[in-house]
């Protein structure tokens, strides 16, 4: 029986990690809704970085 206490104990731990993801996501949350609501807020960020490349080459 004590076998199986470690066991459930370990069992506890792996349920408590995904647990303790949830509250840690409450932050991440923010930038999920912003990519999902201002979709476009991510491709201008992709465009501001394609255009400092662009500016890169027309150096001359």
């Amino acid at each position: 029986m004590s076998d199986i206490k470690p066991i459930q104990k370990t069992e506890t731990i792996q349920m408590q990690e995904p647990t303790q993801s949830q509250p840690e996501r409450p932050t991440p949350p923010e930038i999920r809704p912003i990519v999902t609501g201002r979709t476009e807020q991510k491709p201008e960020e992709i465009n501001n970085i394609k255009t400092k490349d662009e500016y890169r080459e027309p150096i001359e």
